[in-house]
């Protein structure tokens, strides 16, 4: 019969290993001896743990590691083990990018690959803190200071060693974006939509869908979705047409999370604003602190977010469309949301009654919620 511990990893790890399995690993790494793949760049550095004065590198089996592309939204989940010194050769196309690990919260660091066929080199790396149990073979580690280093001289010898052909390729050093910094999280997104197409010049042409008279209209804001130059700055929306009903009535919304780590936490969500336009499309109304955070349910099963309300007026300065954006404000707000907690059992897991906080980061896709009410 299997002992406590086994039944207790039993399950962990199943959980995991489906994580694994959905969240679309990364075939990033680049092969001792290897060649760097035509229109990609090489990102290589080191990352390590010091946990009470105890190295050792990160393992991407059971911490959750995963590079975003800040332009399409594309989530890559680090899968290939980083070397045992902590050294890691990953291989992407040009673009700007998010780096986040999950330690005792979710640390993200910023970086642009300018163009193809060169190196880039991403520093040297620390993280560190206090032993501290949580999960079965995760960072278990609290209390995390990040110290960088610059040692390219050792990590281009490094990389000449592993593959002779990648170290011949020109190397310049990557300025990396504290994301946990407001102002930096603000400036990197605003760079990752400044090359996007904007949809149109005035509200009166952006394309509105209808919004449902009775029940929530969910809707994903990402990639796909229009960018307008709205007067805080540039921004992804969605635009709904009101439901024809008498004013005044009451607009639910909520902004959900929409990524993290199996237990771990590391979401993000969309820190909404509003804008209600009449029928001429002239703003009658607009805010952006309406929202705040909401926890998470078991029954009815719903995500951590954030929620708010706005009430839609009538007569004269009635509204008739809803415009749902984000502002360099809202993005630089951090925001702490609430999951159920549960208690570690030997056959999975037991819910504790209580509710444990969870790191929410702003970010400029999402998933959002409206529904009309009284």
């Amino acid at each position: 019969m299997p002992s406590a511990f086994a039944r207790l990893s039993m399950p962990i790890a199943a959980i995991l290993l489906s994580f694994v399995l959905l969240a679309g690993c990364s075939g990033l790494g680049v092969q001792p001896g290897g060649s760097l793949p035509e229109g990609e760049a090489l990102v290589f550095g080191r990352i390590l743990l010091d946990r009470d004065g105890e190295l050792s590198s990160v393992s991407t089996f059971s911490n959750h590691v995963e590079i975003r592309n800040l332009e399409t939204d594309d989530v890559q989940l680090v899968a290939q083990p980083f070397e045992p010194d902590g050294r890691f050769y990953w291989s992407l196309p040009p673009g700007r990018y998010q780096l986040s690990l999950v330690l005792d919260g979710k640390r993200s660091f910023a970086f642009t690959l300018a163009r193809a066929g060169a190196a880039y080199y991403f520093g040297d790396l620390t993280f560190t803190g206090s032993k501290r149990f949580r999960t079965l073979g995760g960072a278990n580690i609290a209390g995390v200071r990040c110290r960088a280093v610059d040692a390219l001289a050792e990590a281009r010898t490094a990389l000449s060693q592993r593959s002779p052909a990648l170290g011949r390729l020109a190397v310049d050093r990557l300025a990396l974006g504290d994301m946990t910094d407001p102002a930096v999280r603000a400036s990197a997104y605003a760079e990752a939509l400044a090359t996007a197409p904007r949809c149109c010049r005035r509200y009166a042409e952006m394309r509105f869908a209808r919004l449902a008279a009775a029940g929530p209209t969910k809707a994903a804001i990402g990639a796909d979705s229009p960018v307008f130059d709205f007067p805080e700055g540039p921004s992804r929306f969605l635009a709904w047409t009101l439901p024809e009903r008498p004013a005044p009535y009451t607009l639910v919304l909520r902004s959900v999370v929409t990524s993290g780590a199996p237990g771990a936490g590391g979401y993000n969500v969309f820190s909404p604003a509003i804008l209600l336009l009449d029928a001429n499309f002239e703003p009658v109304f607009r805010a952006d602190d309406l929202f705040a955070p909401v926890a998470a349910t078991l029954f009815p099963p719903r995500r951590t977010g954030l929620a708010g309300q706005v009430r839609v007026a009538g007569g004269a300065a009635a509204a008739r469309y809803l415009v749902v954006y984000t502002t360099p404000a809202r993005l630089r707000d951090g925001w702490f949301g609430a999951v159920p907690g549960v208690a570690a059992m030997p056959a999975g897991a037991l819910p504790t009654g209580g509710y444990s906080p969870v790191a929410m980061a702003p970010s400029i896709s999402g998933a959002v919620e409206v529904t009309p009410g009284p």
